[in-house]
């Protein structure tokens, strides 16, 4: 379980060199790749600089002339949708390198790195080990951005990725709505029914939650009841659709097999961003959701 009360304190701890990017498309092809976020371990590895927001191709030196072909080795982890891991050196930054990469879920690209220049005891590390180890690095880090018992990302990563969305749609104009479902009379719930039901009845609401929206959306679970979703590229009318059917998916899938006539059901804010910090639009969202909650809940307002 992780203990940090902080997103980014997590990053800045790891002991790797953590770098998630953008896809670029163009023609249905992959051509490059943006910075969306990074940790210090990996500028003090790189010696890069100032690079959230740009393209890879802008920010590596002589990367076409480097050994590692970033484009290349980074187009195959997007396309095969698998792991890898390997040593290479790269002259661009005169460092040998471990590298780590696998594909998110809503298609976003990780890299974690090592700089094995001044850890030589890792080039004996037999393939199978090596294997183990890239597989530990991604638990390691899916650990660090998931809530432990709905497997849905945790609030300190959504609330970073509501950030770069915000920025994103303000740089290219797109739409971004922001939904926030609390589960109806939660107290009640608390009060009446033993935690072993509690903790299945929110297992089963983050995975109806999970299942019934799109790969590109990001669901959290933000507090004890309430869970916080990020709809990218998306108008508050179409994500109000979406957050209906959660609505309704929650009611036909039912609890009564987890307890003998235990009925839940759910109150859904939904507001599209038009501006703001990351604070406001969070509480206009939850304005949004106390519309629901006043009206008897089991409802959308958007």
């Amino acid at each position: 379980m992780i203990e940090n009360n902080d997103y980014e304190v997590i990053l800045q701890k790891m002991p790797l060199g953590y770098a998630c990017f953008d896809i670029v498309y163009k023609r249905n092809k992959i051509v490059d790749f943006i910075f969306s976020n990074v940790n210090d371990k990996f500028y003090e590895l790189t010696g890069l600089d100032s690079i959230l927001g740009k393209k890879l191709t802008k920010v590596v030196p002589n990367i076409k002339k480097d050994s590692i072909k970033w484009i290349e080795l980074f187009q195959d982890v997007v396309l095969n949708d698998e792991s890898l891991t390997l040593d290479r050196y790269s002259e661009s930054l005169d460092k040998h390198f471990n590298i780590t990469g696998f594909k998110l879920d809503d298609g976003r690209l990780v890299i974690l790195l090592r700089d094995i220049s001044l850890r030589q005891e890792l080039k004996n590390i037999p393939n199978e080990n090596m294997n183990k180890l890239t597989e530990a690095n991604r638990k390691l880090f899916m650990d660090a951005i998931s809530d432990n018992v709905t497997g849905l990302y945790n609030k300190y990563f959504v609330y970073e990725v509501l950030k770069s969305e915000m920025e994103r749609s303000r740089r290219s104009f797109e739409s971004l709505s922001l939904g926030v479902v609390k589960i109806d009379g939660f107290e009640n719930i608390m009060e009446l029914y033993a935690d072993d039901v509690i903790q299945k009845v929110i297992e089963r609401i983050g995975y109806v939650i999970n299942e019934t929206l799109r790969k590109m959306d990001y669901p959290s679970r933000f507090y004890a009841d309430e869970f916080v979703i990020v709809f990218p590229n998306t108008r508050a009318k179409h994500a109000m659709l979406a957050a209906d059917r959660i609505r309704v998916n929650i009611k036909e899938y039912g609890f009564s097999d987890i307890y003998n006539d235990l009925y839940v059901t759910i109150s859904i804010g939904i507001k599209e961003y038009d501006g703001g910090s990351v604070e406001e639009f969070i509480e206009e969202a939850l304005d949004k959701l106390n519309v629901s909650v006043e009206q008897g809940g089991d409802m959308v307002t958007w």
